[in-house]
């Protein structure tokens, strides 16, 4: 692609993300749930573009341009893994289990990030919670 602007020129990119994941269900308690996922979010593989820019002007005034051409494949491939686990806390109904309503649920969750934003970096770990009331 040719531009008139800053973006000059951008080659063609090859990218790639992927997700894994399992899921368990009822292994404590009835409808509760635990998963596992592993995934990367979108990445680019490889690629860069050349960018022109106004630097300055001369003395007599003529605009001074720079270029510089970039390599866009970052410098770490991120990867996420999840291990999450969701426990009912009230259900209505007893109809069997598709019968039955969630309707109060506690679910907690542990993150790591390994180079986040496909940059080499400090991992990040986080810890989530959310409670759900249906009513």
């Amino acid at each position: 692609m040719t531009g008139r602007g800053v973006l000059r020129d951008v080659s063609t990119l090859m990218s790639s993300a992927f997700g894994v994941g399992v899921t368990g269900r009822e292994l404590w308690r009835r409808h509760d749930r635990v998963s596992l996922r592993l995934s990367q979010p979108l990445r680019v593989e490889s690629g860069h573009a050349t960018l022109r820019w106004a630097a300055g002007r001369t003395r007599d005034r003529r605009v001074q341009l720079r270029e510089a051409r970039l390599n866009l494949q970052p410098s770490a491939r991120q990867l996420e893994l999840e291990l999450a686990y969701t426990a009912p806390l009230r259900v209505a109904g007893s109809q069997g289990r598709t019968g039955d309503a969630l309707l109060e649920a506690l679910h907690v969750a542990a993150l790591a990030a390994r180079h986040p934003s496909h940059i080499r970096a400090v991992n990040e770990f986080a810890l989530l919670w959310c409670y759900r009331l249906m009513f």
